[in-house]
This record gives structure tokens, C-alpha cells and sequence, in this order.
């Protein structure tokens, strides 16, 4: 009796040592999931600190937040408003294949973390016009 009492007292010993999130129904170490966490909230820094950067003539890349898992993109537009036609190409050009595959890869660097990345686009006034996100799912297809 006194043998099962010790190693059940043993093993709880244990498993409170390692502590264990779920992501996406796999059990993951706490301790990855901040490694991750962290490294994310540095690149987005250090991306910030470069803001803004010209994509073309008509867009700019303004800013990068990470909250809630949710890491943003979000760029400036210098028109007022986009086309239904307009928004439609650019899902289509979001939801490529060299795109999905490309976004995928960034997605799996970091496999402990359940993070939804978001690509926005505002206009000058900071008004939004389209916002297009990505999660783990979209890489499954």
C-alpha cells in the first residue's frame, strides 16, 4: 500500500514539473510554446523598426502587430477603396498555391503555436478595405 501511495506521489511530482499545453489536439511543453512566443515578439520588433517599407507604387508596408496569436500585416493602399473585383485578385493572389505554400512554411517554424496571420489592407485614411487571414488549416488542403 505504502508502495502505490509513493509512486503516485512520485508521479505527481512529475507532471507538475513538466507543464504541458494543447495545440491543436497535441500535447506541447509550455516552455517551446514561450521559446516561440518570444522569438515571434522579437522578429515582430525588429520588422516594426524597419517600418515603412515600399512594396510598390501604390503600397506600403505600415505596420506588424502579434496579440492574441494573431500576427498582422498591415499595409497602406493609396486609394480611397478596392474594387469587389479588386478584393477578389487579391484573395486569389493570397490563396495561390505559391503563396499558401510559402505562408505554410512560416506557419510550421513555429508548430507549438496556433497562430492565425492576418494580411490588412487600409486606405490613406486608415480606413480598412480588405483584410484576408491564414491559419494551420489552409495548409492541410
Amino acid at each position: 500500500m505504502n508502495k502505490v501511495i509513493m509512486l503516485i506521489l512520485i508521479g505527481l511530482q512529475f507532471s507538475a514539473c513538466v507543464e504541458n499545453k494543447v495545440v491543436n489536439g497535441v500535447d506541447v511543453d509550455r516552455k517551446e510554446v514561450q521559446n516561440e512566443l518570444k522569438l515571434v515578439r522579437e522578429y515582430v520588433g525588429e520588422q516594426k523598426n524597419k517600418l515603412p517599407v515600399n512594396v510598390d507604387n501604390y503600397t506600403r508596408w505600415v505596420d506588424f502587430k502579434f496579440s492574441d496569436n494573431k500576427l498582422t500585416y498591415i499595409y497602406m493602399v493609396s486609394f480611397e477603396s478596392i474594387s469587389d473585383y479588386q478584393a477578389a485578385d487579391m484573395r486569389k493572389y493570397y490563396y495561390s498555391k505559391p503563396k499558401i505554400d510559402e505562408i505554410c512554411e512560416s506557419i510550421a517554424i513555429l508548430s507549438n503555436l496556433d497562430i492565425v496571420y492576418e494580411y490588412k489592407y487600409v486606405n490613406l485614411k486608415n480606413k480598412e478595405l480588405i483584410t484576408i487571414p491564414f491559419n494551420k488549416k489552409i495548409c492541410d488542403i
